[in-house]
């Protein structure tokens, strides 16, 4: 059985105030969102993805307070606010990823990724306008790499790449025509001695690059 962390239960009957202090007939992804961002679990994976959470916040709280206007018309006090299918799913969604990963507790960090499964929600449009994605939620919270982090390592790595094209085709062009005596010569350190004239720094130069190209190096 799969348990809601004590902050989630908090998280979820937050998200269920927000929308009864608004009289809304329904509890949305949007308020179950706007209920996240005060989620400890759930805010951390924002900020390590580089969400900027003043902005996210005032455009959800606008949304709730100006666009969901016509979940005030069949609002009943007797009956309160109920939960929206979305929302339903979004937590079922999030407890079935957790028991298939063979977790027992389920906490805001999985639910706010489970939200992203609703595409069609205004929750997710503020989000992705954020470039929040679910890869970097998911790459923070099994690795703990942030976007930063992780964009610099995609960075290193193709700089890395490129320096590596750019000095290969060299080393094989320095190679061509060497004898297995020169290679053998330079392997031993015959091409250690300094070049004075400007036609041995071009030939040492030549058997430099030609050892790095085949992993010889001096």
């Amino acid at each position: 059985m799969i348990l809601q962390t004590p902050e989630l239960k908090a998280t979820l009957k937050r998200a269920v105030s927000y929308a009864t202090t608004r009289q809304h007939e329904y509890a949305t992804v949007e308020h179950l969102l706007f209920a996240l961002l005060e989620d400890k679990d759930a805010s951390a994976v924002l900020i390590a993805c580089g969400v900027v959470m003043e902005n996210l916040r005032g455009k959800v709280k606008k949304y709730l307070d100006t666009e969901l206007s016509d979940l005030n018309l069949f609002y009943k006090e007797d009956i309160g606010t109920r939960l929206s299918r979305a929302f339903q799913n979004v937590i079922k969604r999030a407890e079935v990823d957790m028991a298939s990963a063979g977790r027992e507790e389920v906490t805001g960090e999985n639910v706010l990724v489970a939200l992203l499964s609703e595409r069609e929600s205004s929750a997710v449009y503020f989000l992705r306008e954020q470039n929040f994605t679910r890869y970097d939620a998911i790459n923070y919270i099994a690795h703990g790499i942030s976007r930063a982090a992780s964009q610099a390592q995609k960075t290193e790595l193709s700089a890395e790449e490129a320096n590596s094209k750019s000095i290969k085709p060299s080393a094989k062009r320095a190679a061509q025509g060497l004898t297995p005596r020169q290679l053998m010569r330079l392997r031993q350190g015959a091409a250690s001695k300094r070049p004075s004239s400007p036609r041995e720094r071009l030939m040492y130069g030549r058997y430099d690059r030609a050892l790095k190209g085949i992993g010889l190096e001096k």
